[in-house]
């Protein structure tokens, strides 16, 4: 099973994805646009959640999030999952805590109050436990996928010699 990591055309994409190529996949390369995982948006409150956990030790600041095809983008890196620290979060759940972080957003701005997006959601603390407690390796995952929308972050650097490049769709001969 390939994984792979999506670049739009606002991301200097050329760049890092040869950047990528020669020096390995890193935050550094990673795509600005394609995120982190969306627990990357409240870091205190995830590190909580996660103190004591067996996977304490995954960092969502160092994260980057990865899909199961390339389409409908035409830049990406594919990588061997099987070899990496790829974890499968419930997307839904995600989006739940994203709707907090927006609500929050538009209360800052002047545009919005308590209530507009998450009046019928659980406490974010909860969702965030929900959405931790969620978490696959992507090796079990493969096998039983269980999430109809799953979120792939992977949380390690990926060797260059295990990535392929495409630019315009076309595979990228590394020097």
């Amino acid at each position: 099973m390939y994984l792979y990591h999506v670049y739009n055309d606002r991301d200097s994409t050329t760049k890092k994805i040869h950047h990528a190529l020669k020096n390995g996949l890193s935050l550094e390369n990673a795509s600005n646009w394609h995120g982190k995982g969306y627990a990357s948006l409240y870091p205190t409150l995830i590190n909580e959640v996660k103190k004591g956990g067996t996977d304490h030790w995954l960092d969502f600041e160092k994260s980057f999030r990865v899909k199961q095809s390339p389409r409908p983008f035409v830049h990406y890196l594919r990588f061997p999952a099987k070899d990496y620290q790829v974890y499968v979060f419930n997307i839904d759940t995600a989006q739940q805590i994203v709707d907090y972080y927006e609500e929050e957003i538009s209360i800052r701005l002047g545009e919005g109050k308590k209530g507009d997006f998450t009046s019928r959601l659980p406490p974010l603390e909860i969702l965030m436990k929900k959405y931790w407690d969620g978490r696959i390796p992507i090796q079990r995952y493969s096998d039983h996928p269980v999430y109809e929308c799953p979120e792939f972050v992977c949380f390690q650097s990926i060797r260059s010699k295990h990535l392929d490049g495409f630019i315009d769709g076309k595979l990228i001969i590394k020097d």
